[in-house]
Protein backbone atom coordinates (compact mmCIF):
# COMPACT_ATOMS: atom_id res chain seq x y z
CA UNK A 1 0.00 0.00 0.00
CA UNK A 2 2.86 2.26 0.79
CA UNK A 3 4.18 1.82 -2.06
CA UNK A 4 1.31 2.61 -4.25
CA UNK A 5 0.69 5.83 -2.49
CA UNK A 6 4.12 7.00 -3.64
CA UNK A 7 4.02 6.06 -7.29
CA UNK A 8 0.58 8.08 -7.17
CA UNK A 9 2.33 11.12 -5.34
CA UNK A 10 -0.06 11.66 -3.16
CA UNK A 11 2.57 12.35 -0.45
CA UNK A 12 0.53 14.47 2.08
CA UNK A 13 -0.86 10.82 2.99
CA UNK A 14 1.85 9.62 4.83
CA UNK A 15 2.05 12.39 6.95
CA UNK A 16 -1.79 12.51 8.00
CA UNK A 17 -1.04 9.03 8.85
CA UNK A 18 1.72 9.89 10.90
CA UNK A 19 -0.35 12.54 12.45
CA UNK A 20 -2.65 9.92 13.23
CA UNK A 21 0.37 7.82 15.07
CA UNK A 22 1.01 10.80 16.90
CA UNK A 23 -2.39 11.31 18.30
CA UNK A 24 -3.10 8.30 19.32
CA UNK A 25 -0.10 7.06 19.81
CA UNK A 26 -0.12 3.71 18.26
CA UNK A 27 1.61 1.68 15.47
CA UNK A 28 4.61 4.73 15.24
CA UNK A 29 7.96 1.87 14.67
CA UNK A 30 5.36 0.22 12.42
CA UNK A 31 4.78 2.92 10.34
CA UNK A 32 8.52 4.10 10.25
CA UNK A 33 9.32 0.40 9.44
CA UNK A 34 6.66 0.49 6.16
CA UNK A 35 8.24 4.03 5.46
CA UNK A 36 11.66 2.88 5.32
CA UNK A 37 10.84 -0.26 3.32
CA UNK A 38 9.09 2.18 0.84
CA UNK A 39 12.25 4.30 0.65
CA UNK A 40 14.42 1.02 -0.09
CA UNK A 41 16.35 2.15 2.84
CA UNK A 42 15.34 -0.28 5.70
CA UNK A 43 18.26 -2.62 4.62
CA UNK A 44 21.32 -2.73 5.33
CA UNK A 45 21.19 -0.39 8.63
CA UNK A 46 23.95 1.48 7.30
CA UNK A 47 21.61 3.27 4.42
CA UNK A 48 19.18 3.89 6.82
CA UNK A 49 21.07 7.22 7.24
CA UNK A 50 19.66 8.79 4.40
CA UNK A 51 16.04 8.06 5.47
CA UNK A 52 15.32 12.13 6.16
CA UNK A 53 16.84 12.86 2.33
CA UNK A 54 14.90 10.38 0.80
CA UNK A 55 12.24 11.58 2.47
CA UNK A 56 12.42 15.56 2.51
CA UNK A 57 11.70 14.52 -1.46
CA UNK A 58 10.23 11.22 -1.55
CA UNK A 59 13.34 9.72 -3.16
CA UNK A 60 14.50 5.95 -3.76
CA UNK A 61 17.78 6.79 -4.19
CA UNK A 62 20.69 8.85 -2.98
CA UNK A 63 21.00 12.62 -4.96
CA UNK A 64 24.13 14.53 -4.88
CA UNK A 65 21.95 17.61 -3.73
CA UNK A 66 18.72 17.03 -1.41
CA UNK A 67 15.27 17.95 -2.68
CA UNK A 68 12.52 19.37 -0.56
CA UNK A 69 8.78 19.40 -1.30
CA UNK A 70 5.72 20.48 2.02
CA UNK A 71 4.53 16.86 2.24
CA UNK A 72 8.30 15.41 3.23
CA UNK A 73 9.16 18.12 5.60
CA UNK A 74 5.87 18.01 7.10
CA UNK A 75 6.50 13.92 7.09
CA UNK A 76 9.53 14.49 9.10
CA UNK A 77 8.33 16.84 11.32
CA UNK A 78 5.43 14.38 12.22
CA UNK A 79 7.73 11.45 12.72
CA UNK A 80 10.00 13.76 15.09
CA UNK A 81 6.82 13.91 17.67
CA UNK A 82 7.12 10.06 17.81
CA UNK A 83 8.38 8.49 21.43
CA UNK A 84 11.59 7.31 19.86
CA UNK A 85 12.30 9.14 16.84
CA UNK A 86 15.98 7.65 16.71
CA UNK A 87 16.24 6.62 13.02
CA UNK A 88 15.50 9.93 11.73
CA UNK A 89 17.23 11.88 14.64
CA UNK A 90 20.60 9.45 13.51
CA UNK A 91 19.69 10.83 9.94
CA UNK A 92 19.75 14.41 10.76
CA UNK A 93 23.15 14.13 12.53
CA UNK A 94 24.86 12.60 9.82
CA UNK A 95 23.50 14.97 6.80
CA UNK A 96 26.59 17.16 5.47
CA UNK A 97 26.92 20.33 6.55
CA UNK A 98 26.15 21.75 2.72
CA UNK A 99 22.58 19.92 3.17
CA UNK A 100 22.27 21.09 6.67
CA UNK A 101 22.40 24.78 5.63
CA UNK A 102 19.98 24.13 2.46
CA UNK A 103 18.02 22.65 4.60
CA UNK A 104 18.15 25.55 7.21
CA UNK A 105 17.13 28.09 4.63
CA UNK A 106 14.37 26.20 2.81
CA UNK A 107 11.20 28.13 3.46
CA UNK A 108 9.74 25.37 3.78
CA UNK A 109 12.16 22.52 5.38
CA UNK A 110 13.24 24.82 7.75
CA UNK A 111 10.26 23.70 9.67
CA UNK A 112 12.55 20.85 10.29
CA UNK A 113 14.92 22.16 12.44
CA UNK A 114 12.05 23.64 14.55
CA UNK A 115 10.23 20.37 15.53
CA UNK A 116 13.69 18.69 16.03
CA UNK A 117 14.46 21.34 19.18
CA UNK A 118 10.96 21.03 20.28
CA UNK A 119 10.43 17.74 20.27
CA UNK A 120 10.70 16.32 24.15
CA UNK A 121 11.34 12.99 22.26
CA UNK A 122 14.81 14.45 21.38
CA UNK A 123 17.65 14.44 23.74
CA UNK A 124 20.03 17.28 24.67
CA UNK A 125 23.03 15.15 23.45
CA UNK A 126 21.62 14.69 20.21
CA UNK A 127 20.50 18.60 20.26
CA UNK A 128 24.31 19.72 21.26
CA UNK A 129 25.36 17.20 18.18
CA UNK A 130 23.17 19.25 15.54
CA UNK A 131 24.20 22.93 17.12
CA UNK A 132 27.73 21.54 16.53
CA UNK A 133 27.15 20.30 13.00
CA UNK A 134 26.14 23.26 12.16
CA UNK A 135 29.85 25.05 13.04
CA UNK A 136 30.94 24.24 9.35
CA UNK A 137 27.96 26.54 7.52
CA UNK A 138 26.84 28.51 10.21
CA UNK A 139 27.83 31.73 8.18
CA UNK A 140 26.13 30.24 4.98
CA UNK A 141 23.12 30.23 6.75
CA UNK A 142 22.92 33.30 9.36
CA UNK A 143 23.79 35.09 6.42
CA UNK A 144 20.46 34.00 4.54
CA UNK A 145 17.27 36.00 5.72
CA UNK A 146 15.16 32.44 5.83
CA UNK A 147 18.46 30.53 7.22
CA UNK A 148 18.98 33.64 9.64
CA UNK A 149 15.26 33.30 11.08
CA UNK A 150 15.85 29.49 11.53
CA UNK A 151 18.87 30.26 14.07
CA UNK A 152 16.24 32.71 15.63
CA UNK A 153 13.48 30.44 16.31
CA UNK A 154 15.80 27.26 17.89
CA UNK A 155 17.78 29.78 19.97
CA UNK A 156 14.19 30.09 21.76
CA UNK A 157 13.92 26.54 22.47
CA UNK A 158 17.49 26.20 23.54
CA UNK A 159 18.24 25.57 26.94
CA UNK A 160 21.36 27.39 28.80
CA UNK A 161 23.79 25.29 27.99
CA UNK A 162 22.47 24.93 24.60
CA UNK A 163 22.78 28.39 24.35
CA UNK A 164 26.15 28.48 25.58
CA UNK A 165 27.72 25.77 23.03
CA UNK A 166 26.09 27.99 19.93
CA UNK A 167 27.20 31.81 21.43
CA UNK A 168 30.49 30.04 21.61
CA UNK A 169 30.35 28.98 17.77
CA UNK A 170 28.73 32.65 17.03
CA UNK A 171 31.55 34.52 18.47
CA UNK A 172 34.33 32.32 16.18
CA UNK A 173 32.77 33.87 13.48
CA UNK A 174 32.09 36.59 14.67
CA UNK A 175 33.66 38.56 12.18
CA UNK A 176 32.09 37.22 8.93
CA UNK A 177 28.95 37.79 10.82
CA UNK A 178 29.17 40.75 11.44
CA UNK A 179 29.52 41.76 7.83
CA UNK A 180 26.19 41.11 6.81
CA UNK A 181 22.98 42.17 8.36
CA UNK A 182 21.45 39.08 9.25
CA UNK A 183 24.06 37.46 10.44
CA UNK A 184 24.40 40.98 12.61
CA UNK A 185 21.19 40.61 13.86
CA UNK A 186 21.47 37.31 15.28
CA UNK A 187 24.33 38.39 16.89
CA UNK A 188 22.61 41.17 18.56
CA UNK A 189 19.88 38.95 19.12
CA UNK A 190 22.05 36.37 20.80
CA UNK A 191 24.04 39.08 22.93
CA UNK A 192 26.95 38.33 21.74
CA UNK A 193 28.60 41.46 22.84
CA UNK A 194 27.01 40.40 26.80
CA UNK A 195 28.49 37.29 25.98
CA UNK A 196 32.42 37.99 25.36
CA UNK A 197 32.08 40.55 28.43
CA UNK A 198 30.49 38.58 31.51
CA UNK A 199 28.98 34.92 30.64
CA UNK A 200 27.40 34.81 33.87
CA UNK A 201 25.54 38.19 33.66
CA UNK A 202 24.63 36.96 30.07
CA UNK A 203 23.78 33.46 31.24
CA UNK A 204 21.34 35.53 33.91
CA UNK A 205 20.07 37.89 31.11
CA UNK A 206 18.79 34.89 28.71
CA UNK A 207 17.66 33.35 32.04
CA UNK A 208 15.33 36.84 32.30
CA UNK A 209 14.11 36.66 29.14
CA UNK A 210 13.42 32.95 28.97
CA UNK A 211 10.93 34.28 31.82
CA UNK A 212 9.50 36.92 30.33
CA UNK A 213 8.38 35.36 27.08
CA UNK A 214 7.40 31.85 29.00
CA UNK A 215 4.97 34.51 31.11
CA UNK A 216 3.43 36.32 27.66
CA UNK A 217 3.04 32.72 26.36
Amino acid sequence: MFEIIRSSGRYGIFASIAGACNRLKVQQAKFLQYIMQCLQCATPETKQIQLVPRLLGFKVCDQPEISICLQGSLLVQAILKFHKPIKVVNSILNMKPQDLAFLASHVQGCHVFHAFFSSNSVGEKSKDKLIQSLKPCIINIASDRNGCLTLSRIWMLLSIKLKTTMANILVQEEKSLNANSNGNALLRKCGIFFFKKDIEKWKEMMNNLSCSNTKKL
